[in-house]
């Protein structure tokens, strides 16, 4: 989800904020969305307006990485689940 390193830092941030809206809505869309995860978008998002992109970037990678984790915990615990009560589908 990380933005080429070439690109801006100024679009860099924006790029790695999409990602992370990207991710937070996977995750919302299996009702897994972690508590902290939209907060550190709108750091993101504020840092960025305030033009300290480095810390916009630090954020949202932060909450891309959170995004991604609680997908891949909720396929995780579907599995799991799964395997000990049968399928939930």
């Amino acid at each position: 989800h990380t933005p080429p390193a070439g690109e801006s830092s100024a679009g860099q941030a924006a790029a790695t904020i999409s990602a992370a809206e990207h991710s937070a809505a996977q995750a919302a869309a299996v009702g897994y969305e972690w508590r902290d995860t939209g907060k550190l978008i709108k750091e993101a998002e504020a840092a960025e307006k305030t033009e300290d992109d480095a810390q916009a970037v630090k954020l949202a990678e932060k909450a891309d990485q959170q995004g991604q984790v609680a997908v891949t915990q909720h396929a995780h615990e579907v599995e799991y689940y799964s395997k000990t009560h049968g399928s939930i589908r």
